[in-house]
């Protein structure tokens, strides 16, 4: 049988150019393949400090696709820092 493809969204210390947001890029992504989301709450949330923008808005932006949410992989909310500064540098799954 056909076995089911997912993107996670990762934790990044650099922002890419480009013309779109990252969450653009994921909803178009999703709404072209058919793919589903690993949904990595710790990783939006470094992102959210490193790049200073609200992760509920980003989670709020990708899923506004009608059936991006009943494509939910896993949700993911395994924090390794200890306090805000030490997530802005790693998250849960970074080297480091």
């Amino acid at each position: 049988g056909t076995r089911p493809f997912y993107l996670e969204t990762i934790a990044h210390a650099c922002r890419m150019s480009g013309t779109m947001s990252e969450a653009e890029f994921l909803r178009r992504t999703f709404a072209r393949t058919g793919c589903g989301w690993l949904l990595d709450v710790a990783n939006i949330y470094a992102n959210a400090l490193n790049f200073r923008f609200d992760p509920y808005a980003f989670i709020a932006e990708v899923v506004k696709q009608p059936d991006v949410a009943k494509r939910l992989g896993d949700l993911s909310m395994i924090p390794t820092a200890n306090t805000p500064e030490e997530m802005a540098v790693t998250s849960s799954h970074s080297p480091g």
